[in-house]
């Protein structure tokens, strides 16, 4: 046990290591987001307009569960009528920045990553003290070995002895820097005006993460909508238009009959194109393509002119 502690140790100690970097950053970088206090004073400012005539409705900031409410609180209405207060969010925040969301995603990339999987306190101190303890047993079993009794055979003292020394440095310094990791975590409490959670101090870090997700995807499907809806409106100009070009009496369905009609390729010049095919006379295949290409395209000009005379007509 003794020596598998010490070949997994280094992998072990850098993993916590990595997790701690990983909170530290991540806690430093929403204290650094200039995205956040904007979209904050959207928030505060759509809170107090809803609130307008009661109690809360002057108030000068807000807890950070309000921020899990926006996605579920929606307008009256049915199916795509209705707009939530995040996309409501989302659409007043990318009017006023653009790039929003591409600056967010940019400033708070430590907080995703704090989030690949997601880091918390209580299993990096997990891991420490498994480290700790399993040391303290290789300490407790160097002590035993360097007792009367232990050959100069016996190894194990000369291997283990600087290895629990060096272990010992890192185990310390990964306590300290969980000390550090908490106090960060704090300050970013302190800083946004949230209570501390003791038990829990990044679970500020992961409820500013889901907000971040939420208020990402709310951009998108405004984005969605917004294309969707200027589809629309171009087939309805589209179909608008062409009900003002067609003649007395046509109906939309004469006029594509017609149309395919005037535009078919004549049968000989298909045989001919396909028999040259078949000889491998492609010099004479690319002619006849290029003189029916040319065929259709006036024919289509002449279809064009006819109809926008006849609309000149009426």
């Amino acid at each position: 046990e003794c020596f598998q502690t010490k070949v997994n140790f280094d992998s072990r100690w850098k993993d916590v290591d990595a997790q701690l970097n990983a909170l530290l950053v991540a806690s430093q970088c929403v204290r650094g987001s200039k995205q956040l206090p904007h979209l904050f004073h959207l928030v505060l400012k759509l809170g107090n307009f809803l609130n307008q005539d009661t109690a809360k409705g002057s108030a000068g900031g807000f807890r950070f569960d309000v921020l899990q409410k926006l996605g579920d609180t929606k307008s009256s209405g049915e199916g795509r009528s209705q707009v939530s207060l995040l996309q409501y969010l989302a659409r007043v925040a990318v009017k006023h920045r653009k790039d929003i969301l591409k600056l967010l995603q940019v400033e708070l990339v430590a907080l995703e990553e704090a989030h690949q999987p997601p880091l918390t306190c209580a299993n990096i101190e997990q891991e420490i003290d498994g480290l700790s303890r399993e040391l303290e047993a290789v300490r407790a079993e160097l002590v035993h070995h360097k007792e009367p009794g232990f050959t100069p055979a016996d190894q194990f003292a000369q291997v283990m002895g600087g290895y629990v020394a060096e272990a010992a440095t890192k185990v310390e310094r990964l306590m300290a820097k969980k000390t550090k990791m908490i106090e960060e975590l704090h300050a970013t409490a302190d800083f946004l005006g949230q209570d501390r959670v003791e038990s829990e101090p990044e679970q500020l870090l992961s409820r500013l993460h889901a907000f971040t997700i939420a208020f990402g995807k709310a951009c998108r499907d405004n984005e969605r909508e917004e294309l969707l809806r200027v589809k629309q409106e171009a087939a309805k100009k589209a179909a608008k238009e062409s009900e003002a070009t067609r003649r007395p009496g046509e109906t939309s369905t004469n006029v594509r009959a017609v149309v395919r009609k005037k535009l078919a390729v004549p049968n000989h010049v298909m045989a001919s194109i396909q028999g040259s095919l078949r000889r491998g006379d492609f010099a004479q295949m690319k002619q006849m393509q290029a003189q029916m290409t040319h065929e259709l395209a006036g024919r289509l000009q002449h279809r064009r002119n006819s109809i926008a005379g006849a609309g000149d007509e009426d």
